[in-house]
């Protein structure tokens, strides 16, 4: 895994360590519980591994700055 890499970081991040806890955590000042909500749907319609990708998309910018911020500060402690 390239540490460096936001993409790598992002990914990996979301098949081992995404949790409600860690939206929660996350999201803690916005929509956590819609955030959730969207994140289960994707994994209802493409599966936990796939999800990850159409999820991403389906956040708005902010939102996924938040997340990559997350992963990449996850990965680079």
């Amino acid at each position: 895994m390239n540490r460096k890499s936001e993409l790598d970081c992002y990914l990996y991040f979301m098949w081992n360590v995404w949790s409600k806890p860690e939206c929660e955590r996350i999201f803690a000042d916005t929509c956590h519980e819609h955030i959730w909500d969207k994140w289960l749907t994707m994994c209802e319609r493409y599966g936990a591994t796939a999800a990850v990708a159409p999820f991403y998309v389906a956040l708005d910018s902010d939102l996924q700055e938040a997340l990559r911020n997350a992963s990449t500060e996850y990965y680079n402690v």
